[in-house]
């Protein structure tokens, strides 16, 4: 990505690397101003387990993924519970998916290899587009390819 020409405020800017106007530089500007120049690119992106990693629940039926034809679909919420029930669903590719209420929260890392450092951020599950209630540095950055989950201490 480092001959990218986009400046910070979506405009043309030098290409190359650190120092140069590279990206270090220029920081993110967001998906809408990379597809411009990468399609083909955000068309592979669209179809990947990340960018489907967290889905919405909008209907009765439960989200729809890219390889469903091929791995099945995500089953029905576990335990008697219906999709209404269900606000998310985190994974999806039928054998990892985990469901989500909205009385609660989501937490997530987000890590800065920049500044070196490593924030868990902490969104309300009702309106996690309101942005972050709370943020938490940790005391060391951590690997940006870190997964984590939550189980009942019996099950560890």
């Amino acid at each position: 990505v480092d001959d990218c020409r986009v400046a910070p405020d979506g405009g043309g800017g030098a290409g190359g690397g650190a120092g140069q106007g590279g990206a270090e530089e220029r920081g993110y500007v967001g998906t809408a101003v990379c597809v411009e120049c990468h399609d083909t690119l955000a068309e592979q992106s669209a179809l990947s387990a990340h960018a489907n990693a967290l889905k919405v629940v909008t209907s009765d039926e439960g989200p729809s993924w890219p390889y469903d034809d091929l791995t099945g679909g995500v089953p029905s919420p576990p335990g008697g519970r219906s999709w209404s029930d269900m606000a998310y669903v985190l994974g999806g590719f039928a054998w990892k998916a985990i469901y989500v209420q909205d009385d609660g929260y989501l937490l997530t890392y987000t890590t800065d290899m920049i500044n070196d450092l490593t924030e868990c951020v902490i969104l309300d599950a009702a309106n996690p587009t309101a942005g972050p209630v709370a943020k938490v540095r940790l005391p060391e950055r951590i690997s940006s390819g870190t997964h984590a989950t939550w189980a009942p201490a019996a099950d560890l």
